[in-house]
């Protein structure tokens, strides 16, 4: 069975994380969920992915405009994220050596990582790696519930019904 990709109930909950472990409240930059700044400006790229057990090497991208536009991500931030089933590790490193060595990615931007004790490599750009930063722990509970009510309106209804009282 192929499991579904990092999606935006995993994105929220890697948001909420930062935001409170880190003490930064992040706001999506235009449409695209992946990029984020905060209140001081600062720019973060938020990438996700699943486990694989089989593979334990992640692909990842960026967008052309990330690159183009480096002088606006010059002190961003790299955020990656592997879902578990039980949690999420959480990574962290600088966006610009990835902008930098450019050259150094497949077409369309893309890398790969692979996890090493508390870091995750980029196979791509040797010495670059991010640094895990935490985990944010997610009970497999809630998500087959979320994954049960999200595509079933009236069960949706009835979740935001019990919420809003």
């Amino acid at each position: 069975m192929i499991e579904p990709k990092f999606d935006e109930v995993d994105r929220t909950e890697v948001i909420e994380w930062y935001e409170r472990e880190c003490g930064r409240r992040l706001k999506p930059i235009g449409t695209k969920k992946k990029y984020l700044i905060d209140q001081g400006d600062r720019r973060y790229c938020m990438l996700g992915v699943r486990e694989d057990w089989q593979y334990k090497e992640y692909w990842h991208g960026i967008d052309h405009e990330v690159i183009v536009n480096r002088h606006v991500w010059n002190d961003g931030t790299l955020i990656i994220a592997i879902r578990h089933k039980d949690g999420i590790d959480i990574y962290q490193g600088p966006l610009m050596p990835l902008i930098l060595n450019k050259h150094c990615l497949s077409e369309g931007y893309t890398f790969h990582t692979i996890v090493k004790g508390e870091s995750l490599i980029v196979k791509e750009i040797h010495g670059y790696s991010l640094l895990k930063i935490g985990v944010a722990k997610s009970t497999t509970y809630f998500r087959k519930i979320w994954e049960e009510v999200k595509d079933n309106p009236e069960l949706m209804d009835k979740l935001q019904s019990i919420l809003a009282s």
